[in-house]
Protein backbone atom coordinates (compact mmCIF):
# COMPACT_ATOMS: atom_id res chain seq x y z
CA UNK A 1 0.00 0.00 0.00
CA UNK A 2 1.68 2.76 -1.62
CA UNK A 3 -1.32 5.54 -0.72
CA UNK A 4 0.92 8.52 0.37
CA UNK A 5 3.53 7.82 -2.76
CA UNK A 6 0.08 7.92 -4.91
CA UNK A 7 -0.87 11.35 -3.53
CA UNK A 8 1.86 12.79 -3.61
CA UNK A 9 2.96 11.98 -6.72
CA UNK A 10 -0.25 12.70 -8.27
CA UNK A 11 0.08 15.93 -6.64
CA UNK A 12 2.79 17.35 -7.87
CA UNK A 13 2.33 15.79 -11.59
CA UNK A 14 -0.80 17.19 -12.37
CA UNK A 15 -2.12 20.23 -10.13
CA UNK A 16 -1.26 23.92 -10.99
CA UNK A 17 -2.02 27.17 -8.80
CA UNK A 18 -5.07 27.86 -10.49
CA UNK A 19 -6.32 24.68 -11.10
CA UNK A 20 -8.11 23.09 -7.95
CA UNK A 21 -10.15 20.69 -9.70
CA UNK A 22 -7.33 18.99 -11.01
CA UNK A 23 -5.47 19.40 -7.69
CA UNK A 24 -8.60 16.90 -6.15
CA UNK A 25 -8.66 14.83 -8.97
CA UNK A 26 -4.84 14.26 -8.61
CA UNK A 27 -5.27 13.34 -4.76
CA UNK A 28 -8.79 10.99 -5.72
CA UNK A 29 -6.51 9.13 -8.46
CA UNK A 30 -3.58 9.17 -5.49
CA UNK A 31 -6.57 7.41 -2.72
CA UNK A 32 -8.42 5.29 -5.87
CA UNK A 33 -5.46 2.32 -6.25
CA UNK A 34 -5.45 1.48 -2.37
CA UNK A 35 -9.38 2.25 -2.15
CA UNK A 36 -10.05 -1.80 -1.53
CA UNK A 37 -7.60 -1.31 1.79
CA UNK A 38 -9.85 0.91 4.09
CA UNK A 39 -12.96 -1.56 3.89
CA UNK A 40 -10.83 -4.25 4.29
CA UNK A 41 -8.83 -2.94 7.31
CA UNK A 42 -11.98 -1.78 8.89
CA UNK A 43 -13.54 -5.20 9.17
CA UNK A 44 -9.77 -6.55 10.21
CA UNK A 45 -9.57 -3.52 13.64
CA UNK A 46 -13.82 -4.38 14.26
CA UNK A 47 -13.52 -8.55 14.08
CA UNK A 48 -10.47 -7.89 16.47
CA UNK A 49 -7.92 -10.23 14.11
CA UNK A 50 -4.84 -10.19 14.86
CA UNK A 51 -1.94 -8.35 12.83
CA UNK A 52 -0.20 -11.77 11.88
CA UNK A 53 -3.54 -13.18 11.02
CA UNK A 54 -4.87 -10.53 9.07
CA UNK A 55 -1.92 -9.54 6.72
CA UNK A 56 -0.59 -13.15 6.66
CA UNK A 57 -3.48 -15.02 5.92
CA UNK A 58 -6.39 -13.14 5.29
CA UNK A 59 -4.65 -10.57 2.91
CA UNK A 60 -3.32 -12.79 0.73
CA UNK A 61 -7.03 -14.49 0.26
CA UNK A 62 -8.74 -14.21 -3.15
CA UNK A 63 -11.46 -12.19 -1.48
CA UNK A 64 -8.99 -9.42 -0.97
CA UNK A 65 -6.66 -9.48 -3.09
CA UNK A 66 -8.99 -9.98 -6.38
CA UNK A 67 -10.38 -6.01 -5.19
CA UNK A 68 -6.68 -4.79 -5.18
CA UNK A 69 -5.65 -6.14 -8.74
CA UNK A 70 -8.54 -4.30 -10.25
CA UNK A 71 -8.15 -1.52 -7.93
CA UNK A 72 -4.27 -1.56 -9.35
CA UNK A 73 -4.98 -2.42 -12.98
CA UNK A 74 -3.42 -0.61 -15.54
CA UNK A 75 -5.40 -1.51 -18.34
CA UNK A 76 -8.41 -0.36 -16.16
CA UNK A 77 -7.12 3.49 -15.39
CA UNK A 78 -6.34 3.65 -19.60
CA UNK A 79 -9.90 2.54 -20.23
CA UNK A 80 -10.56 5.56 -18.42
CA UNK A 81 -8.44 7.81 -19.03
CA UNK A 82 -9.60 7.51 -22.60
CA UNK A 83 -12.99 7.21 -21.40
CA UNK A 84 -12.36 11.17 -20.18
CA UNK A 85 -10.78 12.31 -22.72
CA UNK A 86 -13.27 11.22 -25.17
CA UNK A 87 -16.28 12.87 -23.60
CA UNK A 88 -14.06 16.11 -22.44
CA UNK A 89 -14.00 16.46 -26.53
Amino acid sequence: MMTQTHVLLGSVVFSRKAAIGVSIAAIIGGLLPDFPMYPFTLIAILAGWEMETTWGLYYWSNWVQYPMGLANSIPLYLILIGLGVWLKK
